[in-house]
């Protein structure tokens, strides 16, 4: 006979909030995945009441709204770049006080990656990634512009760590991720859970020399814009989940 509603109320609701607070326990996890982390004690508290328990159409009912609710959740929807299309353009200062434009840039090919913040350990290694690719991108003369939601002041903390060749820019206020239609979305943090995010994070974290503060939006979804010499849009990319970002294998063959 399967238990009673508030049975599965009290046990099950504090099973899974002891099962997600092992989860942060066991894998470090930092703020940043704590929106998600929190979904996916949802999910899998609903889980459990429409399988383990065998719950009437109510509850299913119920968990499917709540888990619609967390897949929608994005925020205010912004314009997106298109692949073909001149991208925005921008005139703004990198964390060094070097003036960055695209203006500037006409002749060489761009990859403008926008990232989460500089405590990230996901961003941390994705820009690993395409530090082992360096001279590729530098042999196809790409130009990689990094941007950031944190402080020019959190920004030079990361930096000190290591000396890494790329453009860095902070961008606290999103005024480049507003141009550039840049996501955030609850659903989109959840899935890249099961996608492998979990692992870039813990990788990711390892790469630190030492702790970064995280700042900026927690849910923030990274995107990738490729540019051809003349500023067009090679690729536009936009990531399906937290950690999905262009392939740095592709880009470094781009001729």
């Amino acid at each position: 006979m399967p238990p009673s509603r508030s049975l599965i109320q009290n046990r099950g609701i504090l099973f899974y909030l002891k099962e997600l607070g092992l989860f942060f326990f066991r894998f470090g996890v930092c703020p940043l995945c704590i929106t998600a982390s929190v979904g996916y004690g949802f999910y899998r508290l609903f889980k459990a009441v429409r399988l383990r328990f065998k719950a009437g159409p109510e509850a299913r009912r119920a968990a499917s709204f709540v888990l619609l609710v967390l897949s929608a959740s994005s925020g205010f929807a912004q314009p997106k770049v298109q692949q073909g299309q001149s991208a925005p353009a921008f005139s703004v200062r990198d964390v060094y006080d070097n003036e960055v434009s695209l203006a500037a840039m006409k002749g060489q090919k761009v990859l403008l990656s926008f990232m989460r913040n500089a405590g990230c350990p996901v961003c941390n290694f994705h820009v690993h990634e395409l530090l082992a690719k360096s001279d590729s991108l530098k042999a196809r003369n790409i130009a990689v512009v990094l941007i950031y939601q944190s402080t020019k002041e959190n920004m030079l903390t990361y930096l000190e760590q290591e000396k890494l060749p790329f453009v860095f820019v902070a961008d606290p206020e999103n005024k480049l991720c507003d141009l550039y239609g840049i996501e955030n979305g609850m659903g989109k943090m959840m899935e890249g859970m099961f996608r492998g995010a979990m692992g870039k994070m813990k990788k990711g974290k390892r790469l630190f020399k030492s702790k970064v503060k995280q700042d900026g939006s927690k849910t923030t979804i990274g995107a990738d814009f490729l540019l051809d010499e003349s500023g067009k849009v090679l690729q536009a990319h936009y990531g399906r989940h937290l950690g999905d970002h262009l392939p740095i294998a592709d880009i470094a063959k781009l001729q």
